[in-house]
């Protein structure tokens, strides 16, 4: 089917000013001029004055993850123990009579409670001790657990409490959903992705028990987005040996990318590694891997020829980063297009080393709207103000992306537009003014930019010729838009060349 769009603002990311944009069967033929391409067969798709850009890419996240979510209690916005204890209670009495499962609660956010409260086993113990019951850090990076979930796991949890390596292992010894009931929810979660307008989604990190989902995935033609994977060191020859077709190009929407490495935790929970304590404390976070461990996943990404995502929160885990990347050849690294996952902490010192690496910062800047009055309170407002230095990076010439890391937030791509041009918390604080960036740059980091931090932009992230007619229609001129009112733009039309429209 052909299309023409018109009478519109239309972003085209390539710097080619274009009044209309026609596309065929999933793929963009021209964009130029109305009257160049004004031909009679095509349905005519009038913007009536909105915007026309690429469809957004997901940088990182977690899409198995994001799909279990949906099986699993939100806490999102609880602010008291009792509300946490509440929801959980109405949840259990969901359940079928006799049902003591596992109850899963998300998007704990120990910075909404009252200085006097906190969230320990006792607190869980009281919801039920028929049911395991494990609460998760919004951050993804710590956990709680009650005595019957402990118990069940054989955890030696201080208060119940679990962080990074101890957090992570455990959660990955709860008995998961059928790959069925899991397959379902994956759909789920690929169609909030495309409500987002986001065409191109992560798996950020496959573990070995996530195999059989991705191998119910394949064989049902589950994935409705191109979907690509990043298994840890541990993971990644079995899932090469898996899926043999997906290895350097999609099969089935689903491609492996690269390795994932994680080498610090979460500024939030104070877990991110930095040079400089935490605030008020002697704290400086932790290291998950040696300079050793991080080294030997660098060979095996050369050796493998694949990408090397690695996790790194604070400043020196950034730096143990770059010191090991700057061991090998750098014309070598630079093909290997590192990514810098989160970079929170990037300080203007780094900055060039990153340039001369060719490493992509990926920004997680909706850090600056969630999680801002709890940097500032942890950090202090001089060194709150620098985390997702996006002006520094980009007046270096560093090509950087933006990502929601989902299920940590929401996929709205539009928010973090907004964090990224007017950096405000929750609070309503500005949070480093000076690393505001412009709407256009902001769009760049979640379309083109990605498509190159992927090895894709020959096919994504633009409107070009010859190029995937993924397209969003966003409510009005987006760039004429204030940018306190980006992130209540309305997203009006997606167009995925992955997935068929009723039309």
């Amino acid at each position: 089917m052909k299309r023409l769009f018109f009478n519109g603002t239309i972003i085209t990311m390539t710097g080619q000013p274009a009044e209309a944009v026609l596309t065929q069967d999933g793929t963009i033929v021209a964009a130029g001029a109305l009257d160049a391409l004004g031909c009679t067969d095509a349905a005519r798709y009038d913007l009536q004055g909105q915007t026309l850009l690429p469809a957004f890419l997901d940088a990182h996240s977690h899409l198995s993850s994001y799909a279990a979510s949906f099986l699993q209690v939100s806490l999102a916005g609880a602010d008291r123990v009792e509300a946490i204890q509440s929801r959980l209670s109405d949840w259990i009495e969901q359940q079928p009579p006799g049902d003591t499962g596992w109850v899963i609660a998300t998007a704990y956010d120990d910075s909404l409670l009252p200085p006097d409260e906190r969230l320990d086993r006792a607190a869980l113990d009281a919801v039920s001790r028929a049911h395991p019951i494990v609460v998760q850090h919004q951050s993804g990076h710590s956990s709680v657990w009650n005595s019957t979930a402990a118990a069940l796991l054989g955890l030696h949890a201080r208060a119940g409490q679990l962080a990074e390596r101890d957090h992570m292992a455990a959660l990955q010894r709860i008995p998961l959903p059928s790959v069925t009931v899991l397959g379902e929810r994956c759909v789920q979660a690929q169609r909030r992705y495309l409500a987002h307008g986001i065409v191109h989604v992560q798996e950020g990190l496959l573990v070995g028990s996530l195999l059989p989902l991705y191998q119910h995935l394949i064989e049902h033609d589950l994935l409705l987005l191109d979907t690509v994977v990043y298994p840890d060191m541990q993971t990644f020859d079995a899932c090469k040996a898996r899926f043999p077709q997906a290895i350097g190009r999609y099969h089935r929407h689903m491609r492996i990318g690269g390795i994932k490495i994680m080498l610090d935790g979460s500024p939030q929970s104070r877990t991110a590694w930095v040079r400089t304590p935490y605030r008020g404390t002697n704290d400086c976070g932790r290291s998950t891997l040696s300079d050793a461990a991080v080294c030997a996943a660098i060979r095996k990404a050369l050796v493998e020829q694949v990408q090397l995502l690695a996790h790194c929160n604070g400043d020196q885990a950034i730096e143990q980063f770059l010191r090991a990347l700057e061991q090998f050849d750098r014309a070598v690294i630079r093909q290997l297009r590192p990514v810098l996952i989160h970079a929170q902490l990037l300080r203007a010192d780094q900055l060039d080393r990153v340039k001369a690496l060719g490493a992509i910062p990926s920004f997680f800047i909706g850090h600056i709207y969630h999680f801002g009055d709890t940097h500032i309170e942890q950090l202090g407002l001089a060194r709150a103000s620098r985390i997702s230095p996006a002006r520094a990076a980009l007046d270096k010439g560093i090509r950087f992306t933006f990502h929601q890391d989902t299920p940590v937030i929401a996929p709205d791509v539009l928010e973090t537009l907004w964090c990224a041009t007017c950096r405000r918390t929750k609070s309503g604080i500005v949070l480093g003014a000076q690393e505001r960036i412009g709407c256009l740059d902001a769009i760049r980091a979640q379309t083109s930019n990605v498509a190159a931090q992927y090895g894709e932009q020959r096919h994504k992230g633009s409107i070009a010729p010859g190029k995937r007619a993924d397209l969003v229609v966003l409510g009005g001129d987006i760039l004429r838009t204030d940018p306190d009112r980006l992130r209540t733009l309305p997203l009006t039309d997606v167009f995925c060349s992955t997935v068929p429209r009723p039309d």
